[in-house]
């Protein structure tokens, strides 16, 4: 399935800049259940003329989003149940080569970049394995310090005091396991994010002086990264945790 917008310039018909969700299905209506292949995307306008095209899909194959209803994760259909923590489609992720992807354009093979090697204490970057899509279903999104929300609620963030998410016991209470893994690594409990605490950035830190919580559309797509490295990345600059998404784990693979 393929699809295109056109956006109109001149003088009659205009568009006020900002972020707007596309949506394309293969029927003539906007109801994704009446639909059999549909996908969304993010289009940007910054008061600019200039053209912007990425490719978005999601056809009846491995590793693509077949509905909002269920999701391919290795050869396995989980229900929309199972809510996994993730990132909106137009969030950037950071490459080894330093380059920037929004996560719904990367794809297995890619190479994303990761914190140090707790072995070896290298970068060696992880290699993305599968792509994991679901609905935000009735959690909530999150921005710091002016950001747009781009993080589900229960996503494991680094801290300056180690693994932290906003909502602590909502991600223990729903994925004991999966709390379990990431407390073994974090050397105890997750700490709870709140405004004052400081997250780890490609940068150095950054003090959360703010954020904004935000309801969306429940069959909004979220995306998480199966790597097989050492379960971390950078998402819009900050170290995150992919919560052992595809099961392979281990450090200097590289």
């Amino acid at each position: 399935m393929s699809g295109y917008i056109l956006v109109p310039n001149n003088n009659t018909i205009k568009l006020n800049t900002g972020r707007r969700e596309i949506l394309i299905t293969d029927v003539q209506t906007h109801k994704t259940e009446n639909a059999s292949s549909f996908t969304k995307g993010v289009f940007t306008s910054a008061g600019e003329l200039r053209v912007s095209q990425e490719e978005f899909l999601v056809t009846r194959e491995y590793d693509f989003a077949l509905s909002t209803g269920s999701r391919y994760v290795a050869n396995r259909i989980i229900p929309p149940y199972v809510e996994q923590t993730c990132f909106t489609s137009d969030t950037l992720i950071t490459m080894s080569d330093g380059s920037t992807k929004h996560i719904s354009a990367v794809r297995r093979g890619d190479i994303v970049k990761s914190s140090e090697c707790d072995k070896c204490g290298k970068v060696h970057g992880n290699e993305v394995t599968e792509i994991e899509i679901t609905p935000i279903s009735k959690r909530l999104l999150y921005g710091f310090n002016g950001m747009t929300p781009f993080v589900s609620e229960e996503h494991p963030l680094m801290t300056t005091e180690g693994w932290g998410s906003i909502n602590v016991n909502t991600f223990m209470q729903k994925e004991p396991e999966t709390y379990k893994a990431v407390m073994e690594e974090n050397g105890g409990h997750l700490v709870d994010i709140n405004v004052g605490t400081t997250l780890v950035t490609e940068d150095g830190e950054m003090k959360i002086e703010s954020w904004v919580p935000q309801e969306r559309e429940p069959e909004l797509q979220l995306y998480n990264l199966g790597l097989s490295g050492n379960h971390t990345y950078y998402a819009n600059g900050m170290l995150v945790h992919n919560k052992g998404c595809g099961g392979h784990g281990g450090d200097c693979n590289f």
